[in-house]
């Protein structure tokens, strides 16, 4: 499956999560497990929330790939950075939803060079 990208503005999440990532499925599906789609619901939509009330963001980039069996999701904002689980409990909450999942997750989020989300989930496409 080739890689999916969209590039949206934040204030497409108040217009609703599928308005603002409708290219993710264009041209193919993923098809993984129940669990493993609505956990990547879940880290998109906390990501695209951040990104339009925290973070001052202009633009969000998303990149879902579903090649090599796995599933990696790739989100990437271009606002104020800074993102620090200690301060709150969003990142917190991403990380324990994508670790019970079998996943992992890394953020990146430099002070003044916008915040970079990385999802990577094992192979659990459905049978």
């Amino acid at each position: 499956m080739p890689n999916r990208c969209v590039s949206t503005r934040p204030d497409y999440v108040y217009k609703g999560l599928t308005v603002g990532v409708a290219g993710l499925s264009e041209g193919g599906e993923l098809d993984f497990h129940e669990p493993i789609e609505v956990g990547v619901y879940y880290v998109a939509s906390e990501a695209l929330t951040n990104a339009a009330k925290h973070a001052q963001a202009s633009v969000v980039d998303m990149r879902v790939d579903g090649r090599d069996g796995g599933l990696t999701l790739s989100i990437r904002d271009d606002g104020i950075g800074g993102a620090d689980p200690r301060r709150g409990s969003g990142i917190i909450g991403l990380k324990d939803r994508v670790e019970a999942l079998g996943g992992t997750i890394s953020v990146l989020s430099p002070s003044g060079r916008g915040t970079t989300l990385h999802v990577e989930f094992p192979d659990q496409h459905r049978e």
